[in-house]
Parts: structure tokens; C-alpha cells; sequence
């Protein structure tokens, strides 16, 4: 197997072109057909050591887990041959397991420095060197973290090449921006670099990492500013994440003060909206009660967006995010009122506010702009227009069933027309669906233990969402509904069995004192049957 770093390397992206690589490393576990038919649920790039980083504070890793690890990794810098990368690879297997390696990390290096200043011999090793062909040539994931890690401590200037590569993958962007940040007096270009180029957890870190330096940008600070109030906060895993943190340290309630451009009242509104969410739902990085200024930074937008000829104000994400303020101010303040108050959301602020929202929001240009959009080719744009329509109330069952038969993959319309279509509406999705999804090849194999999991999985989630729609109306689609009992997907005959129970019984009525199981209709199997042969 190739080393990790020429994996990535070979499929790294060219700086300046969009999108994070999302690679499937090489050393990723195979799939397991059992026990529910794979592919397996796998965790995002980045994602075990993020969800650790903001949500599992839990106990350090023991001495047990440490120590092996340590000694693995000095045999390697001592003598560095494929039995002792080999070692260290296998001991990091076994001790780290199934947990994210980011707590690792602090107790080795910290183990590691005490053996180091103790042990002149290992002092007088090429520490660097090692670690570098480390870095180049292991295959398995914790080990490249623990390489990065260490070069952090020990490398140079040279080799940024070298963390650029391993930091523009997002399972390894956290240790990279760490090791950058320890070598380089000025790390922003290449923290900006991930910032641009990532979109998901490895943004996540490397934002987070600018906003924490800002002070010490210097004369870099107003660039860094722009670039976080403009594009910092919107990122693939979610919002909330980095709008706290960018609206406090790049001051966006003092952005909204000056001079306003499309791109600053867009990113104001992604911030503020992300932090309303976050304080009617917690906000993993913050809420707007957390934003000293929130109320004052709101009050700015929301009169920007309302001025004359503002700039980007005939955005559907404009739109978004004042509906999303609307609706802090109406539901989620009147929850607490007395802490709202405390923080400046006054009674006479809060009604002002909602005025103005109000005024921005039901200009007839809207519902519009919406409907048209829905048959935009553009699949991001239908979706900030359905946003619109589902604010505004405004029925698109029709135009929803021209984009799905547009573009069939388009698995949030799907879900918008089995909500909002009636009857005939559904009794024709119904009837067009097999055909669009191709689910006589989808189902070819019939019945199986998969959930679903995999490339197909959008198609299995449409047949979900419009099983769903069907029970809102008994005796609709049954075609459709007979079709699903073959699904490989155990979730596709649960959903159809569901929409089933909504049907008529037939037969005579019979009181609760004479009522006996019935025999069944479906076998009992026919949620978890084995593939046909």
C-alpha cells in the first residue's frame, strides 16, 4: 500500500481551485457486510478528532495507552527501519482503537520531551529527519497525526510544502495548522490556504486558529478581518461552530458601522443567523446571548438591509437570514425575557426590529423571485428558494414536480412536494418515481439487512420521504407501497409498512372484547430477509 502523504499528494487539489479532496484513505477499514449489509457508517474527514475537540472533554488517556505509544515511536527515531514504522503503526492501532487520536496527542509529546531531556543519546539523534520520513512514508492515519504533531516541534521553514499537502486533507488539517502555527512567525497565508480551499472540519480549524492569532496579525489584521466577516463562517458541517468566535474577534457589530458591500452584509447575515439558530437550539460554538453585541450588531444589519438599493439585499440568502432574525425575536426571545432584556434585546428594540423585518420580508418581489428560481438548474439556488417559499407559505407542489422531473436527485424537492402535494399530487409522484429513481435496478436484488448506506442512499431517502407523503392519504399509491416491500433497504419496507397502517381495514368492525390478531398480510421476513439467490 502507498504511504498516506503520496495519497494525498497525488490527489491534492491545485491552490486556488475550490472544495476540499474528501478522500477515502487508504488504510480505511473494508466494508463488513454484516450485521447490516454495508457499506459501513464512516466518520466524516476530521470528524472523530472534531466532534472530540468540541464535545467529548472526556478523561485523558492512562499511562497504559501512553506509554506504549512513546516507546514505539522513540524505537523508530533511533532506528528507523519498516519493522520499527511498522511497530509504531500496530502499538498505535491497539491502544488508540476506536477513539479520536486528538487526546493522544498532548500526553505523548509531553512523555516524549520528559525521556528526551533525560536521555542525551536520544537528543543527539536526527529527530527531524526521522520525523520527516515519518511523515512520508507511514500508512496509518494517527501515526501521519503524531508525525505532523512532532514536526511542529522539530521541523523548519522547509517543510511547508510538506504540511500544506497533509493539511489540505481535513482529517489531518488540525495538526497541521498546530505545526504551522509552531514553525512560521506568520502562519495566515497558509492557514488561509485551508481556510479558502477546505470546506469542512479542516476550515473549522484553521478559522478558528486566525481568529485566535488575530491580535497578533499586525499589519495583516484588516485582511484577515475581511476575509473572516466575508467568507469565514459558512462551512460544510455547521455554522454555529465559527460564528460566535468571528463575530466577537472581527468585531462584526463595528463592520456594520462602516462601509457596507454585498459580501459583508451576506457574511453578517450567515453569522447572525447561525447564532439565532444557536440560541433557540445551542449553538456548539456560541449563541447570540454569548455575542456581547448581538443586539446592537443585529439592529445594524437588519436597518442595512431595509436602506434603499442595499448592496445584496436582493439575495434569497438575505432573505434567509432576516427571516432567521425574525424568528429569534418572535419565538425565541419571549422564552426568557428577562436575560434578552439584560443583554440590550429591549422590549421597544424588539418590536423595532420586527417592523423592519417584517417590511423587508413581504415585498411581493420574494415569492416571485422564488417560484421562478425553482426551475433554476442551479440545484444550491432551488434550495434557498424553497427556503423562501416555506417562509412565505406559499404552495410550489406543482413547480416541485417539474424539478423532480428535471433532476431526479434533487432529494430535498422530493421532500418539500411529499409534504406539500395533495392527494392527486402524490398519486402522481407515485406513479413517476419508479421510473425517475430507476428502481427497478435499485431493487434488483430484493429485500435485504442494508439500511441503505451508500451511493444509493439519496434514492432510498426520496422513496422514504414520498412513503411518507402516501400515508397522509390512505389508498393512494398502494402500487408504489407494494414496490417498496422488495427494497433492499430495511428502512424503504418500514416506511411502506407505515404508510400502510394509515390504510382502511377491510372487513366487518368488531368491538375491542372480540377483536384476535389477524392473520398477516406481509410475512413477518419481509423486514429482514436475506438476498436472493
Amino acid at each position: 500500500m502507498a504511504s498516506l502523504y503520496e495519497h494525498i499528494r497525488a490527489n491534492r487539489l491545485p491552490k486556488g481551485s475550490a472544495g476540499s479532496p474528501g478522500l477515502v484513505l487508504p488504510d480505511e477499514p473494508p466494508d463488513d457486510p454484516s450485521p447490516y449489509g454495508g457499506p459501513r457508517i464512516r466518520w466524516a474527514a476530521g470528524a472523530r478528532d472534531g466532534v472530540a475537540v468540541f464535545h467529548l472533554a472526556g478523561r485523558a488517556p492512562g499511562v497504559r495507552q501512553i506509554a506504549p505509544i512513546c516507546d514505539a515511536l522513540i524505537t523508530w527515531l533511533r532506528t528507523p527501519t519498516l519493522a520499527s514504522r511498522e511497530a509504531l503503526e500496530a502499538t498505535t492501532v491497539r491502544m488508540v482503537g476506536d477513539e479520536a487520536f486528538v487526546p493522544f496527542i498532548g500526553p505523548v509529546l509531553e512523555r516524549f520531551e520528559n525521556v528526551l531531556d533525560a536521555d542525551h543519546e536520544l537528543a543527539n539523534t536526527p529527530i527531524a529527519e526521522n520525523t520527516r520520513r515519518l511523515l512520508l512514508e507511514t500508512e496509518q492515519r494517527d501515526v501521519l497525526k503524531l508525525a505532523i504533531a512532532l514536526l511542529g516541534a522539530f521541523g523548519d521553514e522547509s517543510d511547508r510544502d510538506t504540511l500544506e499537502t497533509v493539511g489540505l486533507h481535513d482529517e489531518f488539517t488540525l495538526y497541521a495548522v498546530d505545526a504551522i502555527g509552531a514553525i512560521f512567525a506568520d502562519p495566515f497565508d497558509v492557514w488561509m490556504l485551508f481556510a479558502v480551499e477546505l470546506t469542512g472540519w479542516g476550515k473549522i480549524h484553521a478559522v478558528l486558529s486566525m481568529v485566535e492569532r488575530l491580535p497578533d496579525a499586525g499589519a495583516r489584521e484588516e485582511e484577515v478581518r475581511r476575509y473572516l466577516l466575508r467568507w469565514g463562517c459558512e462551512n460544510g458541517v455547521l455554522n454555529g461552530y465559527l460564528a460566535e468566535p468571528i463575530a466577537t474577534a472581527a468585531r462584526l457589530h463595528d463592520a456594520l458601522e462602516g462601509s457596507l458591500d454585498a459580501d459583508l452584509l451576506e457574511g453578517a447575515g450567515i453569522i447572525l443567523s447561525a447564532l439565532a439558530e444557536g440560541a433557540a437550539e445551542g449553538g456548539p460554538g456560541g449563541e447570540l446571548g454569548d455575542y456581547e453585541q448581538g443586539a446592537v450588531a443585529t439592529e445594524r444589519y437588519l436597518k442595512a438591509m431595509a436602506a434603499a438599493d442595499a448592496p445584496g439585499a436582493d439575495r434569497f440568502d438575505s432573505f434567509l437570514a432576516v427571516a432567521s432574525l425574525r424568528h429569534f425575536v418572535r419565538e425565541t426571545i419571549p422564552t426568557d425575557r428577562p436575560r434578552w432584556e439584560a443583554l440590550g434585546w429591549t422590549e421597544p428594540l424588539c418590536q423595532s426590529l420586527l417592523e423592519i423585518a417584517a417590511g423587508f420580508l413581504d415585498q411581493p418581489r420574494w415569492r416571485d423571485a422564488a417560484l421562478a428560481a425553482l426551475a433554476s438548474t442551479d440545484a444550491t439556488e432551488r434550495w434557498k428558494a424553497r427556503g423562501v417559499c416555506r417562509v412565505l407559505e406559499v404552495p410550489m407542489a406543482t413547480e416541485l414536480e417539474f424539478v423532480v422531473g428535471a433532476d431526479p436527485s434533487d432529494v430535498g424537492a422530493w421532500h418539500d412536494l411529499s409534504q406539500q402535494a395533495d392527494r392527486e399530487g402524490m398519486e402522481r409522484a407515485a406513479t413517476v418515481a419508479p421510473g425517475l429513481l430507476r428502481l427497478d435496478k435499485l431493487f434488483a436484488g430484493g429485500p435485504t439487512t442494508s439500511l441503505g448506506f451508500g451511493p444509493d442512499f439519496s434514492r432510498f431517502e426520496i422513496c422514504d420521504a414520498l412513503a411518507n407523503g402516501l400515508a397522509r392519504f390512505p389508498g393512494s399509491g398502494g402500487s408504489f407501497l407494494r414496490q417498496l416491500l422488495e427494497s433492499p433497504s430495511v428502512r424503504n419496507r418500514h416506511s411502506g409498512l407505515r404508510a400502510y397502517e394509515s390504510w382502511p381495514q377491510a372487513g366487518p368492525r368488531r368491538s375491542q372484547s372480540q377483536s384476535r390478531p389477524l392473520p398477516r398480510a406481509i410475512p413477518m421476513d419481509a423486514c429482514a430477509s436475506t438476498p436472493r439467490s
